[in-house]
């Protein structure tokens, strides 16, 4: 998610910035926040070892969390005929087809 659509979420006008910074890689986001570089819009669990060591806080409880429309599992290519990728991707299958507990 990013942060336009956040602040959207929320009915929070934001303005528009000259610049800032995207990461396609949520460790990039979650590292350059540590650094001192900004704030990351990045989920808990992603951030739990920085939360954990204290180099990040969580800046707001859960009336502010948003919940994720998707997932997606990739893999290279080259990889599709992998025995191994098979039997990963038919218990994923397996996994996600059984009712919650």
């Amino acid at each position: 998610m990013q942060w336009k659509q956040w602040f959207g979420k929320f009915g929070v006008a934001v303005a528009r910035k000259a610049f800032d910074f995207s990461f396609d890689r949520s460790y990039m986001s979650l590292e350059a926040a540590a650094l001192g570089h900004g704030i990351a819009l990045e989920s808990t669990m992603l951030a739990s070892v920085h939360l954990r060591r204290g180099t990040l806080v969580q800046v707001f409880d859960r009336d502010f969390a948003v919940e994720v429309g998707a997932h997606h599992l990739v893999y290279p290519s080259q990889n599709a005929d992998l025995p191994r990728v098979a039997r990963f991707l038919a218990w994923v299958e397996e996994e996600i087809s059984r009712p919650a507990s």
